[in-house]
């Protein structure tokens, strides 16, 4: 029975391209971590603090797997949303993956109506085909839908003493197309 030991792999020089990965094979993984709290009561959409993140993609066929969860906490009866948006280099933000248009309704990735104190976790897997090579940056947005809402992420509303604290995060995973 032969035995492979470490130095039968010395002197190799190459790898495979990036770009020639089998379909489905990850090429690269990048996470960014916000383990703060922060709060909005903008009823606009405002951009959450420490949740943006880029990739660039080895080949304009890669496609971007988006994953994460945001721990977000409705005030009271508040509600509001979150969006994912995306840039490609230095390009605008556009949004990413929303609902359809319906009559005056906010389009966004997540809605919550409140009515709850608790913390509520959102999850994301979407897969993102942006067909680039240049840096695509990611981030996540939030919007409070009436005046006096208010949105906590990583915190209960109230937070108090005997109510944890919680971590959000985005993962993107360049996956060979």
């Amino acid at each position: 029975m032969a035995v492979l030991t470490a130095t039968a792999l010395t002197g190799i020089t190459t790898r495979i391209a990036d770009a020639s990965m089998a379909a489905g094979s990850i090429i690269q993984v990048v996470q960014t971590t916000k383990e703060d709290s922060s709060s909005t009561t903008s009823t606009s959409w405002a951009d959450i603090p420490d949740m943006e993140l880029a990739i660039t993609p080895s080949a304009t066929s890669s496609k971007i797997l988006v994953q994460g969860m945001i721990n977000w906490c409705p005030y009271g009866s508040s509600h509001g949303g979150v969006k994912l948006v995306n840039k490609i280099a230095s390009g605008s933000y556009s949004d990413t993956w929303i609902g359809d248009a319906d009559g005056s309704r906010i389009r966004s990735t997540f809605w919550s109506y409140g009515n709850t104190a608790w913390g509520m976790p959102m999850t994301i897997n979407y897969l993102h085909s942006p067909n680039t090579t240049s840096a695509v940056t990611y981030k996540w947005q939030w919007h409070a839908s009436a005046g006096g809402s208010t949105f906590y992420i990583n915190r209960t509303y109230n937070d108090t003493a005997y109510q944890g604290c919680t971590v959000s995060n985005v993962v993107l995973s360049e996956v060979a197309g």
